[in-house]
């Protein structure tokens, strides 16, 4: 399957797969190819998953830093390596 933006949608998936009464033991396994789109979104899952764990065990959670280091990542997977700085980024919004 496809990577989905939200990382609860493969979860839900993944668990969908173990149903009452299964009695083998269920493996999901993802297949990511390096310096892809699908690594990316694999990317801001983990992302997602960090800001929901800050957000509840802080009370400091910094979006802009969260969105600046997101924009970093995407040049790095679009080889966009010399791409726009992060003050290009932020002045655009």
């Amino acid at each position: 399957m496809e990577p989905h933006w939200n990382p609860m949608v493969e979860a839900q998936a993944i668990a969908r797969v173990h149903r009452i009464g299964q009695t083998r033991p269920v493996m999901a396994t993802r297949y990511v190819t390096r310096n892809s789109i699908e690594e990316y979104v694999r990317w801001i899952q983990e992302d997602k998953f960090r800001l929901i764990a800050r957000s509840l065990n802080s009370d400091d959670v910094w979006q802009k830093d969260v969105d600046n280091e997101r924009w970093k990542k995407l040049n790095h997977f679009l080889g966009k390596r010399d791409g726009l700085s992060e003050s290009d980024y932020v002045n655009a919004w």
